[in-house]
């Protein structure tokens, strides 16, 4: 008890050693790229941050990661408890980061999309941080291990499980059969598995592929799609929308998936932008364009949950949350839970007070 309690006064110091560790590592990086003419890409920076975290965690974890949450402050999602309202969106597979993740108080995860093939993603570099703006621009193309590589992760990685906090697979696809193929191949995995250990998210709403929206672009497809997975599991079902899509489609969205048991709607994801808009060369940045996540997201994040309310479905807000008052405002105006990615991957120190500060407040409602 006295440990913890060192280790959460000591919290704005870690937060401030991190990010000017953080600061360095991309300032060595930028050097390395400009010595040996190459163009910068952030990419390594993350691949080496993972490393680092690894690193770390297996030698001082203990003291610098380890952040037990208080009892029965969590929220119901049907079936599902989240010990947090506050979880880690669908960005990353890396089973250590998610783990330290878990270590450090979020309520639960949701996997990076998965596509059926194992994939490179698109060309690099294809990440951008804009660190003033606490914004990144990134245009992966979802890279992955493919179902396979998932199940291997799954099946080796069960620290993951032993949190016994839900544990969301994000569902991609190219094609309408494609969604339905990897649902069914993951929902065979997850009968080895209690009904509260996983749950499903459909991702419709990917910018950074060109089949990434098939299923927003047509509403039956969508529909049929659905109603697949919800014949073939009794898990928990979600569905990603895009804050790209209109206002009118999204309510159409949102009452397709209330018709349903066990369903929720998670709204939503990065928002596209074109890079030369972004004041962005193609040595800078490779595609044409993809997906911003970060602060500017948040007013979208905040009418998106507007449009929610009339319907009697859970939400997983998604998008530009990295502010106390930001994930308040989100669970006062009726979000189940909050969806965190960028400012974990910037500081997650500052989300482990920002959680923390959210279950106190939960406990004097």
């Amino acid at each position: 008890m006295k440990m913890l309690y060192i280790k959460l006064k000591f919290l704005p110091i870690f937060s401030l050693i991190y990010r000017l560790m953080r600061r360095f590592i991309i300032k060595c990086f930028r050097i390395k790229s400009f010595f040996r003419k190459k163009v910068f890409d952030f990419e390594e920076v993350i691949e080496f941050g993972d490393l680092l975290l690894e690193s770390l965690d297996r030698r001082v974890g203990e003291y610098i990661h380890e952040f037990p949450l208080p009892d029965k402050k969590g929220v119901w999602v049907h079936d599902l408890y989240f010990p947090s309202p506050l979880i880690v969106s669908s960005f990353k597979d890396n089973p250590v980061a998610l783990e330290v993740w878990l270590k450090m108080g979020m309520g639960g995860f949701i996997f990076k999309t998965i596509l059926e093939n194992s994939q490179e993603g698109n060309p690099r570099p294809r990440i951008v941080d804009f660190d003033q703006k606490g914004e990144i621009l990134n245009a992966m193309g979802l890279p992955g291990k493919g179902l396979e590589g998932l199940r291997n992760i799954i099946c080796s990685n069960q620290a993951l499980l032993g949190f016994e906090r839900p544990v969301g697979i994000s569902v991609g696809g190219k094609t309408k059969e494609e969604y339905c193929r990897n649902f069914l191949f993951m929902n065979k995995l997850c009968d080895n598995f209690p009904k509260t250990a996983f749950f499903f998210e459909l991702n419709i709403s990917c910018p950074n592929i060109d089949e990434g929206k098939s299923l927003t672009e047509n509403h039956e497809s969508f529909k049929e799609t659905l109603l697949f997975l919800r014949k073939h599991t009794s898990r928990v079902v979600g569905v990603k929308l895009s804050p790209d899509q209109s206002n009118e489609d999204i309510v159409r969205y949102i009452e397709t998936i209330s018709e349903l048991d066990k369903t929720y709607v998670n709204l939503g994801n990065t928002t596209y932008r074109d890079r030369k808009k972004m004041g962005l060369s193609s040595e800078d940045f490779f595609p044409k364009g993809g997906g911003l996540s970060g602060d500017s997201l948040f007013p979208r994040t905040l009418e998106m949950l507007q449009l929610a309310k009339p319907f009697n479905v859970p939400v997983l807000s998604t998008g530009g949350v990295s502010k106390l008052e930001q994930a308040e405002s989100l669970l006062q105006e009726g979000a189940s839970l909050v969806g965190i990615a960028t400012a974990l991957v910037k500081d997650p120190y500052r989300v482990i007070q920002m959680n923390l500060e959210v279950l106190n407040s939960k406990e004097t409602d």
